[in-house]
């Protein structure tokens, strides 16, 4: 089945899912259709080197084992609602609040910019997932 997912380099992937990581900074606006829809989070190749550092700093040392190239599981994100103040809030970006995330399997694929569609082969642990969070069905589905 075919899901929109977003690619988010690691180490901060890695955050979302084991560090709590509750905002994405990026420099643009969350398009209105993917905001309080789950989306599949990708990871691509290159690892961000002061990400790695950051973390390394904060006492949270990244493996260089850790997953890329493919779609690590998913995420809710929103800009609606009250806005609080959060440690991962970057200066002069757009902080995308991450109300909900889950590690799904693992499927290599490669990723792109923006917003892009993938065909992910594991839709019954994904819906399964979800609906364990009461989120009932991944986001923006579409027919091959």
């Amino acid at each position: 089945m075919i899901f929109s997912a977003i690619s988010i380099q690691q180490p901060w992937s890695y955050a979302i899912y084991r560090l709590g990581k509750d905002v994405e900074n990026r420099s643009w606006l969350l398009p209105l259709r993917y905001d309080g829809r789950p989306v599949l989070v990708h990871s691509g190749q290159k690892i961000d080197k002061a990400g790695h550092e950051y973390l390394d700093s904060l006492g949270h040392p990244i493996g260089a084992n850790i997953l890329r190239g493919g779609i690590l599981g998913f995420a809710v994100f929103t800009m609606r609602g009250p806005r609080r103040r959060s440690r991962w809030d970057a200066v002069g970006q757009y902080n995308w609040r991450i109300i909900a995330s889950g590690e799904l399997p693992f499927h290599p694929c490669r990723g792109s910019l923006g917003f892009f569609k993938v065909d992910y082969p594991h839709e019954a642990a994904c819906e399964d997932f979800l609906r364990s969070l009461g989120l009932g069905g991944l986001g923006t589905r579409s027919a091959v």
